[in-house]
């Protein structure tokens, strides 16, 4: 690739990166970007989350990214880590998951969990719908 059409690329790039945080900021469903670290029981790294999944658990940006999942998620760690060989499969698994709020309240979630590959780094991505009790308490 020359110059030329390195310099016609980067507006595309501008665009779809737009376009991608819009859309994960905007959808209905809340979604966390985890990073899988270390083995199979070691819980995954919280490196993204979109505003619908600050508000439903009360947290800001600051006081959730760089958590482990097992932060909102108290699964067992051999729940953890049939997730973890699950999703290193491919394709997308479903389950349902007790989070815990910041205010200590907890509620059920239907979860899509899906493995994305990005220059060798391995992220789940969680997307959480049809919530099953009221949302915790907005953020303080």
């Amino acid at each position: 690739m020359n110059f030329k059409e390195i310099q016609k690329t980067r507006p595309d790039l501008r665009y779809s990166k737009k376009l991608y945080r819009i859309l994960f900021e905007q959808t209905s469903d809340y979604v966390l970007v985890l990073e899988l670290v270390g083995p199979p029981e070691a819980p995954p790294i919280i490196i993204d989350a979109n505003e619908a999944a600050l508000e439903k658990h009360g947290y800001s940006r600051e006081e959730l990214i760089g958590q482990p999942i097992t932060f909102l998620d108290r699964m067992s760690e051999n729940e953890m880590a049939e997730r973890h060989r699950l999703v290193q499969k491919g394709g997308t698994i479903h389950f349902e998951a007790i989070h815990t709020c910041k205010n200590g309240s907890t509620f059920y979630a239907d979860v899509a969990l899906q493995h994305i590959d990005i220059n060798g780094r391995h992220l789940p991505r969680c997307a959480h719908s049809r919530h099953r009790q009221a949302p915790c308490a907005g953020r303080t």
